[in-house]
């Protein structure tokens, strides 16, 4: 479970309709598919999906700016595992996308992956509690 974040520079806010903060890039930019076919198929039923399901990031760029939107764009390679650990340690969020995925799921996946120690309370509850000023 990696997954990266795209960033645009250069972007005026106040032209913008709206800033996304979270769009899945269902296949990374090497090719690799976030998830497995049949996970894939589940969760197009589930959501009633058609279409192209694995837009690249030069498809979903261009979606968005047609809309004059922003989106934070989330894929799966290491690269946010890396921010996570060091740019991000104060931002990154527990988000689990159940009912696809169940917390149990996500937490074992995470456990699996390479974030300090210091930075796991961080991403599981901390940043949370601050953002929703539960905690100082």
């Amino acid at each position: 479970m990696g997954i990266s974040v795209v960033t645009v520079l250069g972007v005026d806010v106040d032209e913008l309709v709206a800033i996304d903060m979270h769009v899945h890039a269902e296949i990374s930019a090497d090719g690799h598919p976030s998830m497995p076919e049949h996970l894939m198929a589940g969760s197009a039923r589930y959501f009633k999906l058609d279409g192209d399901r694995q837009p690249g990031l030069p498809q979903i760029a261009a979606y968005y700016r047609q809309r004059r939107m922003a989106a934070v764009v989330f894929t799966p390679p290491p690269l946010l595992v890396q921010y996570a650990n060091t740019l991000l340690r104060d931002k990154v969020l527990f988000g689990s996308d159940f009912p696809l995925l169940t917390p149990d799921r996500w937490l074992a996946d995470f456990d699996a992956l390479d974030i300090k120690p210091a930075v796991r309370p961080l991403i599981l509850k901390q940043n949370a509690a601050r953002l929703l000023g539960l905690a100082p």
